[in-house]
Formats: C-alpha cells, sequence, structure tokens
C-alpha cells in the first residue's frame, strides 16, 4: 500500500513536470516519510530517476519543436557544472538553512510570475542577442547550483525566473531541456560511489515519473499561455511551500 501511494504522487509529479518543468523535489519528502528512507537516501535516489524523467521531458519537448537550441546551450554550459558542484556540497553538509532561503525565493518568483506580463515571442524567439544570451547563463548557473544542493532538476529555479522576467510560459520552460538532461547526470553523478542511492526504487520512480511526464507535455501544448503561465506560478509557490516542509 505504501508504494501505491508513492506512485500515485510520483504520477502527479510527472505530469506536472510535463507540464510546467517544476515538481521533482515533492519526491523526497514523499520518500523520508511515506517510503521510510533516510534523508540522504531520498535526495540520491531522487536525483537519479529525474535523469530518466529529465531525458524523456527533453525528448518529448524537442518533438514538437518547441525550445531553442541557443538558449538550451547557453543555460546548460553554465548550469550542468554547478548543478555538479550543488550536488557534491550536499552529499557533506546539512542544506537546512540553504533549502530554507531557496524556498523563500522560490514562493517569491511564483508570486512575481503571476504579475510579470509575458513578453512577445518569448526566448523561442529567432535571432537571440549576445546579451540575453549572457542572461540565460546567468539563470542557469543559479538554476543548476540550486538543484544541485536540494537534488532537484530541469526547471524548478529557471523556470520562475524566466516568468518572473516575463518570458512566456512554454519559451521558458523548454530553454531548460538541456539543464534537466545534463544537469540531473551531473547531479547524479555526484551521489555515486556514496552508498545511498536505493536502485530499485529509482528504477520504479522512473517509470511512473515519465509516465505522468508524457500526458504533461501534453496538456502544456493544449491549454493557453496565460492558464499556463498561472499554473507553473502556482506550482512554484506550491514547491516553496514543499520545501520549507523539510
Amino acid at each position: 500500500m505504501t508504494w501505491i501511494v508513492i506512485g500515485a504522487i510520483a504520477l502527479v509529479v510527472g505530469l506536472a513536470v510535463g507540464a510546467v518543468g517544476i515538481g521533482g523535489p515533492v519526491m523526497v519528502p514523499v520518500l523520508v516519510m511515506i517510503g521510510g528512507l533516510g534523508v540522504h537516501e531520498a535526495l540520491a535516489t531522487a536525483m537519479v530517476s529525474f535523469v530518466v524523467l529529465g531525458t524523456a521531458w527533453t525528448i518529448l519537448y524537442w518533438r514538437r519543436g518547441s525550445a531553442s537550441l541557443a538558449t538550451n546551450v547557453a543555460v546548460g554550459v553554465t548550469g550542468i557544472p554547478a548543478q555538479y558542484v550543488g550536488a557534491r556540497i550536499a552529499t557533506v553538509s546539512d542544506a537546512s538553512l540553504i533549502t530554507l532561503w531557496f524556498a523563500i525565493a522560490l514562493m517569491a518568483l511564483g508570486l512575481l510570475a503571476l504579475r510579470s506580463p509575458a513578453r512577445p515571442g518569448g526566448i523561442a524567439s529567432t535571432g537571440e542577442s549576445g546579451g540575453r544570451l549572457l542572461v540565460f547563463a546567468g539563470v542557469g548557473a543559479f538554476a543548476g547550483l540550486a538543484n544541485g544542493l536540494i537534488s532537484s532538476g530541469g526547471g524548478m529555479f529557471g523556470v520562475p525566473i524566466l516568468l518572473a522576467l516575463g518570458y512566456a510560459p512554454l519559451a521558458a520552460i523548454s530553454s531548460m531541456l538541456v539543464l534537466s538532461v545534463g544537469g540531473t547526470l551531473a547531479g547524479a553523478a555526484g551521489w555515486i560511489g556514496t552508498g545511498f542511492i536505493r536502485w530499485p526504487v529509482a528504477a520504479l520512480l522512473a517509470v511512473v515519473l515519465t509516465a505522468g511526464c508524457v500526458w504533461g507535455v501534453h496538456v502544456a501544448h493544449r491549454i493557453p499561455a496565460l492558464v499556463l503561465r498561472r499554473i507553473a506560478a502556482a506550482v512554484c509557490i506550491a514547491m516553496g511551500v514543499v520545501l520549507l516542509s523539510r
């Protein structure tokens, strides 16, 4: 019964990630409070499952032509190494204070995203300027480091920052694809050899999370942009509350 509940929650989390690129950190407290894993076991196991989830999410968005290669490269170049550094720090530190600040920041970004108007064309438009790509690189570095520190992945922090800056929801979400794959791989690599990864649990989560993700991507491309922005902002705020509970 315990793992049925965890599986149901993972399906919903996968749906949220597929739709708005946010939701992964829910799995850590779920694995601790319901699954009985230790905190470091939950962090490591969740990160490994996010590698599969992030890969599926990326493939699904690229197949729909929703992503910009230039912005993904800009985000990934800084975000991937930053996520590895964050994961290594997390293996040897008590990240409770860091998590607290990130939770507050995430809720604030969610509120800003609700108020920020979308920019026409968003970041998925052609002809990206050098200055704009530098912004994406900066967002990638911060998002990657934060993802590694709290064992999240994808657009957990990058999406709300870009939404708060006024970029269109699909453009903001799809700019995190390279970071989603490379960052989660780097983050998972940071846990390899620590003995904390529960491989059977990670495999189960990966399958269920990916199933939810497929439906989430479909939803994201069917609903109006304003509705998607509000959903993404609401999920950001909810994730901030989840982080506080950790």
